[in-house]
């Protein structure tokens, strides 16, 4: 799995490109394949690496679909305050 990186792009956001995904195979996949984007408001490039091994782990068994979720199965408020579940959206970055 490649994860491509860009610091500073939109600005002041840290944003990684998977590529890698794509070229696995999945039976929801009839018209096209994924590839996976973030952008964070983070310098930390351990968001990018976190991308990477999510497609890298799931590639084949998860859709990646509009609306998938993926539930980690553990919460991390501590570190990241999330609930240990994440949601795939469609939709671009919010205005600020």
């Amino acid at each position: 799995m490649t994860e491509i990186v860009y610091d500073d792009l939109p600005d002041g956001l840290l944003t990684t490109l998977t590529y890698g995904l794509s070229l696995a195979e999945h039976p929801d996949w009839q018209h096209g394949s994924p590839e996976l984007c973030l952008s964070v408001n983070s310098t930390n490039v351990i968001w990018a690496h976190a991308v990477g091994f999510l497609a890298e782990q799931l590639r084949g068994t998860c859709p990646f679909s509009y609306g998938s979720t993926i539930n980690f199965g553990e919460r991390d408020r501590a570190r990241v305050g999330d609930d240990g579940v994440l949601r795939l959206r469609a939709d671009g970055p919010r205005q600020r």
